[in-house]
């Protein structure tokens, strides 16, 4: 962020008191929140603490915690400013350096892989998008959706990412970064983890009703599972059942896992072909 931005920013600063804190941006939240060996998070930094706890929680594992380094320019913690919408509470992180690092502990037990849903609002006018990375995680997914259209020029967009680390650790670290050039400034974080266990398949994996063959029974549970190459089953389908369809291990079922499965398809009552 320039020189003079940052000037503005601390020149409209108001009230660097508390004010009323607004509603956590939850835009996208995963069908599977609050099931068993799962973990939620939000940050709305109502306060300037730093290191800062979340404002709402479930993680049976532990206390997650974000460790914010404010970045060349940057104002740090701002209560509001006016020209910058309704919005309370956020970090002016500047440019070279601005960092938001998120730890959390994990279930990592009898996991075949953790699934983490990020949710980062942010001011975009001059300042920019920050970028989000889930180290050791492939991004399956992502999309910007609007918070609120500043009419003095501006947006609050929340940028929504889905990552699959293959093999679940302990904790996991959510890096957000800034610009170097043009700062961010970050509202609101929200973030879910979920740890699916290493399935226990039937043989073939193919037969997902277990009940001897492979037939259009199966063909219909494989359907909820298929969701194309790079990206995650979906988030109503039999986790059990998608995992073991998802032949080749690349974390999504696609038509490669479509051709296993054509060659095990036999019909009811029939035993499983022998590809």
């Amino acid at each position: 962020m320039s020189r003079q931005i940052s000037r503005f920013v601390v020149t409209l600063l108001v009230n660097v008191g508390f004010l009323a804190a607004a509603a956590a941006h939850d835009l996208t939240p995963p069908a599977w929140r609050g099931q068993p060996a799962t973990t939620y998070q939000e940050w709305r930094f109502d306060t300037s603490a730093n290191p800062a706890a979340p404002e709402a929680c479930a993680n049976p594992y532990g206390a997650p915690v974000a460790n914010i380094t404010v970045g060349r320019y940057g104002s740090g913690w701002l209560s509001q400013i006016p020209g910058l919408g309704s919005q309370r509470g956020y970090w002016d992180l500047g440019g070279t350096n601005g960092r938001i690092l998120i730890d959390l502990p994990n279930c990592s037990e009898s996991a075949s892989h953790t699934d983490v849903w990020v949710q980062v609002t942010y001011f975009q006018d001059i300042t920019k998008a920050p970028l989000v990375n889930v180290p050791a995680g492939q991004m399956l997914g992502s999309q910007t959706l609007t918070v609120e259209h500043v009419s003095t020029g501006g947006d609050w967009l929340l940028a929504q990412s889905i990552w699959r680390i293959a093999a679940s650790p302990s904790s996991v670290q959510v890096d957000i970064t800034t610009d170097v050039s043009w700062g961010a400034v970050i509202d609101q974080i929200v973030v879910d983890t979920i740890c699916l266990p290493v399935p226990a398949c039937d043989s073939p994996p193919q037969d997902a009703d277990a009940d001897g063959d492979v037939d259009l029974a199966d063909f219909g549970i494989f359907q909820a599972c298929f969701n194309g190459p790079n990206r995650p089953w979906r988030g109503s389908a039999p986790q059990r059942n998608c995992a073991c369809f998802d032949q080749d291990m690349d974390n999504d079922v696609d038509l490669t896992d479509f051709g296993a499965f054509q060659a095990r398809f036999n019909g009811p009552n029939r035993s499983p072909k022998q590809p």
